[in-house]
């Protein structure tokens, strides 16, 4: 297939809500900006920083290339199910799963193709979630896989970030009442009674933060989103700079302790295989949005500009990783945190102690703001990851007939039941297990599938269909670049499913380990 002479990405209107070029930029942050961020410099010191930044940058460009397969995959499958409206007397399509009007454009019904012309490949104002692609495409095996594999990617992604918020809390901010004023150590041995009960409640309080934004629509939080995302990055500014400032006063003998630094002539140092599978799976959840794209991409107004929108996001996604992993593990080394902002705690204004909290207000602004950062940061990315779910769950409910049945004419409750149901579990298990690094390694595995090897596949197996019914070379969308062909799609699945492997290889190796 060559990505020559497509035509032009549609400019398509989908109401007073939809999203501009950086609210789109904005969304996609937050989506990425997640609890990887905060374990990825420690996944760096396991693995060494020349391992560990390279790998971040090979997943940050598959990423990116697997995040437009996926604009494409949506592209044809609007093609497709349209062709199925006109070819279907009754004007009912099997794949549509949400109601079997037709899409619009500019307000009015239209259909797009007809059935013996090529399609143009528009994204209308319907929206298609990756589930549905995997059935339209995969038929019900590869989306059966994929209904798994994100349900439990998911569903540990908003552990882990249960885990953290709570984590982030109970080790900065006595819980009035309960903690005695004292802070708590969630990761010492010793951890329990009152520290327990403080944990318990940071929980709950999360819990009713959370439950009720996972109910808004994307388009109802647009505001709130982009002053989050500006927040991320003043506070990853912060953590960068305030790294770089211990670093020159380390060298000058003003380190009060924290700083234990880097070895340069000890092993492992720059490249520690050991530590490959750790790195690479944290590295691919932190960089992982997929699941959500067509959330994403469905209220973009002008989505010619798509390509710029995603690339930029894991362009500026990469770059503040990597400074961020860089200069923090290059001064605290072997003391870097599982949880980064961790480190904060004991900032004292021109370096980091090991026990001693500074008198003066501003490094203990300084302080607040990094502890803070990993609160709102996941206040605002679990509703959005609970969305995702919810709306998988709902798209999977939808498919069977009992369901069907039972909740028609009545979206709006099945909606909130979805959400319910994506976003009370993990919650649950946020209570009786928090150490991220496990976490992550486990729900990162997950993460190759939904972010290298459905959408390449998708890919593939899109192009073939569309070319089987249009005719080879019919398969163009506007969306489709160099990296369309078959070739980088071939690629990116052994890529991704090697990778794997030696993840789950790796993986279990390091638990045996702990065992023995």
């Amino acid at each position: 297939m060559k990505a020559t002479d497509a035509p032009r990405a549609s400019i398509v209107p989908t109401g007073q809500h939809a999203f501009s070029p950086f609210v789109a930029y904005a969304f996609t942050i937050n989506y990425i900006l997640g609890v990887g961020v905060l374990n990825l410099p420690h996944a760096m010191f396991s693995a060494g920083l020349f391992l560990g930044v390279g790998f971040l940058l090979l997943v940050s460009i598959v990423s990116a290339i697997t995040m437009m397969y996926l604009v494409e995959v949506c592209a044809r499958a609007e093609a497709i199910v349209t062709l199925r409206f006109i070819e279907n007397e009754t004007g009912v399509s099997p794949l549509e799963s949400y109601g079997s009007k037709p899409p619009q454009i500019d307000g009015e019904k239209q259909p797009l193709i007809a059935s013996t012309s090529a399609p143009n490949y528009y994204i209308t104002s319907r929206k298609f979630e990756v589930n549905e692609l995997c059935g339209i495409f995969l038929a019900g095996t590869g989306k059966l896989i994929f209904d798994i594999a994100l349900t439990l990617y998911l569903y540990g992604g908003l552990w882990s970030y249960t885990a953290v918020f709570a984590t982030s809390l109970t080790e900065n901010i006595p819980f009035p009442g309960i903690s005695n004023g004292l802070t708590c150590s969630v990761y010492a041995e010793d951890f329990g009674g009152s520290c327990l009960h403080a944990y318990y409640l940071y929980v709950l309080l999360f819990a009713l933060i959370v439950i009720p934004l996972a109910q808004r629509d994307l388009t109802e939080q647009i505001p709130l989103q982009v002053f989050l995302c500006g927040f991320r990055f003043f506070a990853l500014s912060i953590m960068i700079i305030t790294s770089i400032v211990a670093i020159v006063n380390k060298g000058e003998g003003k380190d009060e302790g924290a700083g234990e630094g880097l070895n340069i002539e000890q092993p492992g140092t720059w490249v520690n295989m050991a530590g490959f599978g750790v790195i690479f799976s944290t590295a691919v959840f932190a960089q992982l949005v997929h699941h959500s794209t067509p959330g994403i991409v469905q209220p973009v107004k002008d989505k010619s500009k798509l390509f710029k929108i995603f690339v930029s996001s894991f362009t500026s996604t990469f770059v503040a990783y990597t400074i961020l992993s860089i200069f923090t593990v290059t001064y605290f080394g072997p003391n870097t945190q599982q949880v980064i902002t961790l480190n904060w705690k004991y900032y004292t204004g021109h370096s980091f102690s090991l026990s001693t909290v500074s008198p003066h207000w501003f490094p203990r602004a300084l302080t607040y703001i990094v502890v803070l950062f990993p609160v709102l940061d996941i206040a605002s990315a679990y509703p959005l990851n609970g969305i995702t779910l919810g709306n998988n769950l709902q798209a999977s409910f939808i498919t069977s007939e009992r369901i069907y049945t039972h909740f028609r004419g009545k979206a709006r409750l099945l909606k909130v039941l979805s959400r319910l149901i994506a976003t009370i579990p993990p919650i649950i298990m946020g209570m009786f297990f928090r150490h991220l690094s496990t976490i992550i390694s486990i729900v990162g595995l997950f993460g190759f599938l939904i972010g290298f090897l459905v959408p390449a596949f998708l890919q593939y197996k899109s192009v073939r269909e569309c070319e089987r019914i249009w005719g080879k070379g019919n398969a163009v969308t506007p969306y489709s670049s160099f990296y369309s062909s078959y070739i980088f799609a071939y690629a990116i699945l052994f890529f991704g499913g090697v990778s794997l492997l030696f993840a789950i290889i790796q993986l279990i190796f390091s638990q045996a380990l702990h065992l023995f």
